[in-house]
């Protein structure tokens, strides 16, 4: 059955594979075949009050977005007054 994984939980498992992706430290939040199961007790409830979005993020964070192929430097990117950095790998 195909599964439902929290995003910040998903980790990819297998690099040929049709499931690819698991999670080896939660269950599927849902699983999907003839019929879909959820796991209502792993569903976290929605944030209380409104969304708000925060724009005024820190200019000195970066996101390194990383694909598979040659990796060039970073020597540019990573140079202070760098407070964070953010991988975004594929």
């Amino acid at each position: 059955a195909d599964a439902l994984h929290r995003g910040n939980r998903a980790v990819k498992l297998d690099a040929s594979g049709l499931k690819a992706f698991g999670s080896p430290n939660l269950p599927p939040l849902a699983t999907m075949g003839i019929s879909c199961s959820v796991r209502w007790d792993l569903v976290r409830p929605p944030s209380p009050g409104r969304f708000r979005l925060m724009p005024d993020f820190d200019p000195n964070l970066v996101i390194i977005r990383v694909f598979p192929g040659p990796f060039t430097t970073l020597r540019n990117t990573l140079q202070p007054p760098l407070k964070g950095a953010i991988l975004q790998t594929f």
